[in-house]
């Protein structure tokens, strides 16, 4: 049996088939609701009188409360009948490649059956990427990544627009389509997903974005959400190289979206060279299913590939840089009927809402902060120009200074916005218009001009090039834009008192008060002689004083607030708002108000420094209170020389705690190993040097020196030298106590304190667990405050030399050289190491 092969991109076969002539009238099947009755409670094949010389005859495979879908008996072709959204019949009868029928509910409540062209439904000759499928633009740069910082990490729940009820579902991971809808002939698939990294996920995500951006349709990576979202209001767009049974860049159903019925369009990812490519294909794919045709050229086939820079998203869009939706008003277009904005936005409910006033009168003022020299640094000022009338106005006052302002489309890679700013002075009169000069829409323009005092306005604007014939007009320069940057004395007239920020809330604090500074800058022109302050934790307030202060005009000071308990530990969200008070109005309220997230513990805050070139991979420290650990952790890589790392945690107090270091400096030093002997037989895991590189034995070996025999030894490398300088420190910051330093240079693997936390100090306390080895330096016995379950004695190039079992002391014999020796004494739950020096009588 044939395979359906429907709106492709790459053209359909229908086997040998050729159309009948066809009918140019209207023909009525009748009653919508009888219809759609009658065709469930037929046979699954029945015959349907389309035109009036036109009866065809249909296979029924899926006879559904919303839709019914067959396909013409013994041949390759497509019937759809179904309601959609506004519970109206519609759907249409593809015959042949020559000949189709729309069938829609009229007014009167007929089902009504016109011929139509059946390049209104389906996609022939659109291909994938022509030529090598190499990764230019396969996804964003770094400096393109972090003006995306704002979207979550997670490429399965990246939203554009959330609450929106229209939704386009971004599908890359694999989907398995069911059996009974319009593909594959009916017959269930299982779709591969595109095996994209999450950068080239987020990227072809941002691509349907930017498209999608002027309407009220949110693009989703969650299938939750399009899950939740009605039928009629949605469509799937599934990224697959599992192209075989439909064989092109593409395909999708004309006008699905608005089905009350769950469709999906395809895109086949293996026709395309990389996920920006693809994604411009599921722009065009998604327009389908809102009702779109294609943009052709009567000297360029039915799939415009664009001149310049430009092209349209419905043509072929993926090859130029400026890609947008179009009017077909370009030369020897031959869609000229579809206005796709418009149309696009009545499929999914409207455009979105303007998000900045168009005029002086209604614009939005600049969102920034102050720094501590009074200069406004521009936070995200985002916005979007969403119609071809749409402008974006902001607003800022100074009193004299220059501006440095970036103004860039941030639709990347593929924007589809082309716009100029213009600045205006506080009349609306023109001061200076900048534009990119249609060289590079992805590079942002600078606006930089020295300013007196005033009021002055930017205003966004979407532009075209000129003449459609050549370049592009203002239709569909519609899109995503951020305004970046500094301005100089940024005021608003008198009264402003700014916060800065709060300095001494770390992400971890501990105690159970807080006494937060906070700096203030005066942005106005007067004095701040006093100013309200007012703190609440987690949306509850705590603090409401008034505070009296001298600070001059562009200056800034640091406030202490009064100390306020905390009730609760754990994660906070504080929150501090500055007012002016006696009645002034502080004519920047935006700029008064400071957020932070921090992390309350009881306790004191302790802090455990690492600064070595020598640390073990495999170091680990532990804090433990009764042998349960409180703070561990665990190294994964060594450090760099003198790169001081940090850790800061919160202990609790009046309770006395272990602190352990594990394998503190390399086990590889080579003064704690022999030069390698070829007398000598190496166990395996035996250690030795060879011409200052330190080797390890796989197996048992001798008289096989590792220059002529390396496969035999792992080479564990240069043998590395501490210094003075490289430690391991736990301190209580809290109390500026230091708690235990160990340096590199001790040769010590190993090294254990006790201490305890006092709310008046922190100190070291033996506990009666505690072992202790005397007399050091030692002549012929070392003995212990208790048994010892085992004792292990290494010399200097760690070699075990003695041990012992069970017992209070171990004998040091004659025969040992004088020099360093590291004790191990090992009990159940208790490991200690000891340093002795061992000398003679």
């Amino acid at each position: 049996m044939l395979r359906l092969k429907v709106l492709l991109l790459g053209g359909i076969i229908f086997a040998n088939f050729v159309g009948r002539s066809q009918d140019t009238s209207s023909f009525s099947l009748g009653d919508a609701e009888t219809l759609f009755t009658s065709l469930h409670g037929r046979s699954s094949t029945t015959k349907l009188q389309v035109s009036t010389t036109k009866k065809i005859e249909i296979d029924l495979y899926k006879r559904g409360e919303q839709q019914v879908l067959g396909k013409l008996k013994g041949k390759a072709s497509l019937f759809v009948l179904g309601y959609n959204r506004d519970q109206e019949l519609e759907g249409f009868v593809i015959v042949s490649e020559h000949e189709a029928y729309s069938l829609k509910t009229s007014k009167s409540g007929e089902v009504i059956s016109k011929v139509i062209n059946v390049d209104k439904l389906i996609c022939r000759g659109f291909k994938g990427h022509q030529g090598a499928l190499d990764d230019e633009e396969s996804a964003l740069t770094t400096a393109q990544l972090d003006s995306l910082k704002e979207y979550a990490w997670d490429p399965y729940d990246l939203n554009s627009n959330p609450g929106a009820t229209a939704v386009i579902y971004c599908d890359m991971d694999g989907y398995n389509l069911p059996s009974g809808t319009p593909w594959n002939s009916g017959a269930s698939l299982n779709a591969a997903g595109t095996g994209w990294s999450d950068i080239d996920m987020l990227t072809a995500w941002y691509v349907l974005v930017e498209d999608y951006a002027p309407f009220d349709v949110n693009v989703t990576t969650n299938e939750a959400v399009y899950n939740a979202a009605p039928n009629g209001w949605k469509t799937r767009v599934v990224f697959t190289p599992t192209s075989y049974w439909s064989p092109g860049g593409g395909v999708a159903l004309r006008g699905s979206f608005n089905w009350n019925a769950t469709e999906v369009c395809w895109v086949f990812t293996d026709g395309f060279g990389n996920s920006v490519r693809a994604a411009e294909a599921g722009s065009h794919e998604a327009g389908h299913t809102l009702g779109l045709s294609h943009d052709g050229s009567s000297g360029d086939g039915a799939y415009y590939k664009g001149h310049g820079v430009w092209a349209p998203i419905m043509g072929v869009s993926y090859y130029l840089p400026l890609t947008q939706w179009s009017i077909g008003d370009y030369a020897n277009a031959t869609n000229t009927t579809d206005d796709d904005t418009w149309i696009i936005q009545d499929a999914v409910g409207g455009y979105r809402a303007d998000d900045h006033g168009n005029t002086i009168g209604s614009a939005s003022e600049i969102d920034y902060s102050l720094n501590g020299q009074g200069v406004a640094v521009l936070n995200k000022n985002k916005g979007i120009i969403e119609r071809r009338t749409d402008k974006d106005v902001f607003h800022f006052y100074v009193a004299g200074g220059s501006i440095n302002l970036d103004v860039a489309a941030t639709g990347l890679p593929k924007p589809n916005l082309d716009f100029e700013i213009e600045l205006l002075d506080a009349s609306g009169n023109l001061i200076q218009k900048y534009t990119n000069n249609d060289a590079d829409f992805t590079q942002a323009v600078n606006i930089s001009k020295v300013l007196v005092s005033g009021d002055y306005y930017l205003s966004m604007d979407g532009v075209g090039a000129g003449s459609a014939a050549t370049k592009w007009t203002d239709y569909s320069s519609l899109g995503q834009f951020e305004i970046s940057g500094t301005i100089e004395g940024i005021q608003q007239k008198e009264n402003d008192a700014a916060i800065v920020g709060i300095n001494n809330i770390s992400t971890k604090t501990c105690g159970n008060s807080l006494a937060p500074e906070i700096e203030i800058l005066n942005g106005g022109s007067k004095i701040l002689s006093s100013v309200n302050v007012s703190v609440s934790l987690n949306t509850v307030e705590v603090y409401n004083q008034n505070h009296q202060v001298s600070i001059g005009s562009g200056t800034s000071s640091v406030l202490t607030l009064n100390t306020f308990p905390i009730s609760n530990f754990g994660d906070q969200d504080i929150t501090v708002v500055l007012s002016l008070p006696n009645g002034v109005i502080d004519e920047i309220p935006s700029n008064n108000v400071f957020e932070q997230n921090f992390n309350m513990q009881a306790g004191q805050l302790f802090q455990f420094d690492i600064s070595t070139g020598s640390m073990s991979t495999s170091l680990s420290w532990d804090i433990s209170d009764n042998n349960t650990s409180v703070k561990s952790y665990n190294s994964v890589s060594s450090t760099t020389a003198n790169n001081l790392q940090s850790q800061e945690f919160c202990l609790e107090e009046n309770v006395c705690y272990d602190f352990e270091i594990n394998d503190a400096f390399l086990e590889d030093l080579c003064s704690m190993f022999s030069e390698y002997n070829t007398s000598t037989i190496y166990e395996t895991g035996e250690k030795f040097v060879f011409q200052g590189k330190v080797y390890e034995a796989k197996n048992q070996i001798w008289s096989a020196p590792p220059n002529a025999y390396p496969h035999y030894y792992n080479d564990l490398g240069a043998c590395p030298e501490p210094t003075q300088t490289d430690y391991f420190k736990l301190e209580n910051k809290s109390q500026n106590s230091v708690i235990s330093t160990l340096t590199v240079a001790e040769y010590s693997s190993t090294s254990s304190e006790n201490f305890c936390v006092s709310v008046l100090t922190s100190s070291k306390a033996v506990k009666k667990s505690e072992i202790t080895a005397f007399p050091n330096p030692v002549f012929d016995r070392l003995n212990f405050n208790r048994a010892i379950d085992q004792i292990e004695v290494y010399d200097n190039f760690g070699k075990l030399v003695l041990q012992a079992s069970d017992a209070y002391s171990i004998l040091f014999p004659n025969t040992l050289s004088e020099g360093v020796y590291f004790v191990k004494a090992v009990n159940s739950n208790d490991n200690q190491w000891f340093k002795v020096l061992k000398v003679k009588r």
